[in-house]
């Protein structure tokens, strides 16, 4: 496993105790971190998340987590011994949304050509 899959995963693993242990759970809303990505300078870590809940909850998601990106870098220093702490940005990944679109459109088409 080269070096940055180990340092995304071991970001990975550390934002994710962040977000659960010691951010406001109705700030941060029902979140899944999927992925993170690191640049290759290590400077940036692109961190993917999907949600559950509506558009107003999404955007109040996003948001706490733009505000709160400072504050998870600083955590993650205090655990993670590394030259850099690379600066943590918050995407959202709406793949799970797609691939449960997807399904539904499939069903739906499934379920018209049985009743013909």
């Amino acid at each position: 496993m080269a070096r940055i899959d180990r340092v995304e995963e071991l970001l990975k693993r550390e934002i994710v105790q962040v977000i659960h242990r010691q951010l406001d759970p109705v700030k941060v809303g029902f979140i899944t971190v999927t992925k993170v990505e690191v640049d290759k300078d290590f400077s940036v870590a692109k961190v993917f998340y999907s949600q559950i809940g509506s558009d107003e909850d999404k955007k109040r998601t996003r948001s706490f987590l733009s505000t709160a990106a400072g504050y998870i870098k600083g955590e993650i220093g205090r655990v993670i011994r590394m030259k850099q702490i690379p600066r943590v940005r918050f995407i959202f990944d709406d793949t799970i949304e797609k691939a449960a679109a997807l399904v539904a459109r499939i069903n739906e088409i499934s379920k018209e050509d049985a009743e013909r």
